[in-house]
């Protein structure tokens, strides 16, 4: 073989080898790479699962305060800890951190978490009776009565704190129920009488508590089927849990947690007497007719975001009056009261205001009138008003409406609406009747947005009280062809009220909604009786969290 050749070859035997070095080097690298990928994935995988594993832990058992190490979880090293940060008494709201430190061979990967976090196993006791709705109705005979101050489950005083006997949603609310009970012993308890407070619980915080008895409940009942008799005992009380709306014919006896999802009414000679907790809700209306010597220890709390009614009777509280809609107004056929509610406006930025005309009498509950910048009722909030005073049947009510512009600190009026004249910008709707099928303009809010409460989801028509009215105004054109011909600048909500005049003969005011019963009906605070509930729900380890604004970060 010449040199030349030889050359060649030691050449070509070089250069192979070179290529299989590198070759050998890119598959190390190329193996090293993706255990490193698989590392870095199991330690995200681990520590992330880890954290959802803990906010779990934490919303069903109320973990806290609390470090986990672990060396061989999922082929990994592990650290965690869950730890209270921060308590709002304002909210109730604890603010927790969890943070949970993975290592998948020599990958490390950190999850951190903070939450809020309210523990659910029984809801915060303001009263005897608390309601949780936009309109809060409350009808107590002259025999009931609505107890705030500590009793024992056998009647006798209690050593614990008195409370108010009632406490509502809003001030206006509080108000009005005030005003009806005045200068009566019917709602006693800390305080002057009546009794009543507010509070800032809203009604879907009591149907979670609701959803989550459900879950836990010792008996379930659906079609509103909850049979007489009797439930638990003081040593052994239970969690009752009712689908339906109940009307109860016989007598029914209870300790622990009774549930009812829908209205509950009792017939006659027939009563509950239940100690502990009672809990009322529905998706819309709702009403607890509690009579013939029912009694509750401890606290009755009932809620739905349209309106809540407690009738302490025995017989369901009669809401029905006569009355005819002509040009737009309402006219009562008999005596009444009212209530409007502003359910919501959607006028992109600009600002509408508001009056209420019940015969030749104006009111501007919401601000004066002419003055946008400070009445403005575009603010993403419901408005509510009760007129001062009974009236006359044939005494009619409407709402008139203005919006408006606003430059540079110059008001100016756009239009203005009223129902009192037969106005084409005013839709009137009443139960039953078909929703106006119009597309909202620009990204504005759908008239079924403001209307969520009041449709019948089945037939999709409009579905109120036989007392109510729903408004609907247009304030920005009166051509029907304009896109932003849409009727949701403004909807109103207006229920009537029947005045029912006392007997002849009988002393006193005439009422609303009053009701005469021959026994009598108590809701009672106990916090005997709520002990005894804390303790079932504890020792069961009924416990849940309501958890809100999780943030997750590396």
């Amino acid at each position: 073989m010449g040199k030349s050749t030889l050359i060649i070859v030691l050449g070509y035997i070089m250069i192979f080898g070179m290529i299989q070095g590198d070759m050998n080097k890119i598959t190390e690298k190329a193996f090293q790479g993706t255990a490193e990928l698989y590392e870095n994935i199991q330690a995200n995988i681990v520590a992330t699962s880890l954290a959802e594993y803990l906010v779990c832990r934490h919303i069903h058992y109320g973990l806290s305060d609390t470090t986990i190490s672990n060396g061989t979880w999922l082929n990994s090293t592990v650290n965690a800890d869950i730890d209270f940060h921060a308590h709002s008494s304002w909210s109730g709201f604890d603010t927790l951190l969890i943070s949970c430190v993975s290592l998948c061979g020599n990958i490390p990967y950190t999850c951190r978490v903070s939450l809020n976090s309210r523990t659910l196993s029984i809801p915060p006791i303001f009263a005897a009776a608390g309601l949780f709705s936009a309109l809060s109705i409350v009808s107590v005979d002259t025999i009931a009565q609505i107890i705030g101050n500590d009793t024992n489950m056998d009647g006798s005083d209690g050593d614990g704190t008195d409370l108010c006997g009632l406490s509502v949603s809003n001030s206006v609310d509080s108000s009005t129920v005030s005003n009806e009970h005045s200068g009566t012993n019917r709602i006693v308890g800390t305080g002057a009488s009546p009794s009543i407070s507010t509070h800032d619980m809203s009604s879907t915080d009591l149907q979670a508590l609701a959803d989550f008895y459900e879950t836990v409940a010792d008996s379930s009942y659906t079609g509103g089927n909850l049979p007489p008799g009797n439930y638990g005992t003081q040593l052994n009380p239970e969690i009752i849990h009712v689908d339906g709306d109940v009307h109860l014919t016989g007598n029914l006896n209870g300790y622990g947690i009774l549930v009812v999802e829908g209205s509950f009414y009792t017939a006659e000679n027939s009563g509950l007497i239940w100690h502990g907790v009672v809990i009322g809700v529905d998706s819309n209306t709702i009403e607890f007719d509690l009579g013939d010597s029912s009694t509750v220890f401890g606290s009755t709390l009932i809620g739905a975001p349209n309106n809540a009614g407690l009738n302490l009777t025995g017989t369901p509280a009669d809401t029905t009056i006569e009355f005819i809609i002509e040009e737009g107004k309402i006219t009562p056929q008999q005596d009444f009261t009212a209530h409007v509610l502003i359910l919501g406006v959607a006028f992109e930025s600009l600002p509408i205001t508001a009056k209420v005309r019940i015969s030749d009498e104006w009111f501007e509950p919401w601000g004066t009138y002419t003055s946008p910048s400070t009445a403005n009722l575009n603010d993403g909030n419901q408005h509510s008003f009760y007129p001062p005073t009974e009236y006359a049947g044939g005494t009619s009510i409407g709402i008139t409406c203005k919006s408006w512009f606003i430059f540079f600190g110059w008001e100016w009026e756009k239009m203005e609406v009223s129902s009192w004249d037969n106005s084409p910008n005013v839709i009137v709707l009443r139960d039953g009747e078909e929703i106006p099928d119009i597309e909202p303009f620009g990204e504005q809010a759908d008239i079924t947005d403001f209307l969520e409460y009041y449709i019948d989801s089945e037939s999709g028509t409009v579905t109120l009280a036989d007392n109510q009215v729903i408004y609907l105004f247009e304030l920005w054109t009166t051509d029907p062809s304009d896109p932003a011909y849409d009727f949701q600048d403004l909807v109103a909500l207006v229920s009537l009220f029947p005045v029912e005049e006392p007997e002849e003969g009988a002393e006193g005011d005439s009422v609303v909604i009053g009701l005469v019963d021959e026994i009598p009906t108590e809701l009672i605070y106990s916090e005997e009786a709520i002990q005894m509930v804390m303790d079932m729900l504890n020792s069961g380890g009924y416990v849940t969290r309501s958890v809100k604004n999780i943030q997750w970060w590396e």
